[in-house]
């Protein structure tokens, strides 16, 4: 009950923010809950065609036993993992949760909520457990990440915010700022990934994920400034650029 009271006081205080008041499709939908369709959906269409899928294809993996420790270690420090990767091509949103399928656990996903825009693929995203963001609404819908890792989901998100083959998009701070609300209950897990752009193609580039170690989340501070060394953090470990910081004004 005091589970239930906690969401439900996150997700008010989150839909009152709004200036318009709007209330949208999934405003009032538990991130975390994932109903009977969905599991069946997923266990009996999605997760096999995904499955077969990628084991046609070839690519390099490195530190896949990070992957299995940290997903078998969240378990028994009832932990949530959140999965920080640089974003190439489309495909990093179906490879990377194949890769925690490979671990046996579920991913969710975060996305943007221009891909939920019809009915259809609003219901298959959902399915297979994307979860929306709207990128235009500020703050308004991270609670829906925080709301995951209160559950102790294994979460995976792009900090950049959107696809960039150049790796030149620096980290957003909407993420880390969650993170570092609640770091306590996260282990954040850094993956870097490269030519994701070459899957299914006739190239003989083979796509590389290279799993880097957890982030040190003792080391950072519970101060504003811990927000900073997350983003620098995560920065570091995919090699994105670090946004930068605004200098204070000296006064004359």
């Amino acid at each position: 009950l005091k589970h239930c009271t906690l969401f439900d006081n996150i997700h008010q205080r989150m839909v009152i923010f709004v200036d318009n008041n709007e209330i949208r499709w999934y405003d009032r939908k538990n991130p975390s809950r994932r109903s009977f369709f969905e599991l069946l959906f997923y266990n009996c269409i999605a997760a096999p065609i995904i499955r077969k899928r990628f084991r046609k294809t070839s690519f390099v993996t490195e530190n896949e036993d990070i992957l299995s420790e940290v997903l078998f270690g969240a378990r028994i420090d009832d932990k949530a993992v959140v999965i920080v990767a640089n974003h190439i091509d489309e495909e990093d949103t179906t490879f990377v949760p194949y890769m925690v399928d490979r671990a046996g656990s579920f991913c969710y996903k975060i996305a943007k909520t221009e891909l939920f825009e019809n009915f259809w693929e609003r219901l298959k995203m959902y399915w297979v457990g994307a979860r929306p963001i709207d990128r235009n609404a500020g703050t308004r819908d991270l609670w829906i990440i925080k709301k995951l890792i209160q559950d102790r989901k294994v979460i995976l998100t792009f900090p950049t915010g959107h696809r960039d083959p150049e790796n030149k998009t620096p980290v957003n701070i909407g993420i880390p700022m969650v993170i570092h609300g609640i770091k306590d209950k996260v282990i954040v897990l850094p993956i870097r990934l490269v030519d994701t752009d070459k899957f299914f193609t006739d190239s003989f580039i083979h796509p590389q994920i290279i799993i880097k170690e957890p982030i040190n989340m003792d080391s950072i501070s519970p101060r504003k400034e811990g927000i900073f060394q997350i983003m620098e953090s995560i920065a570091k470990a995919i090699e994105v650029p670090m946004t930068e910081r605004k200098k204070p004004r000296i006064k004359e």
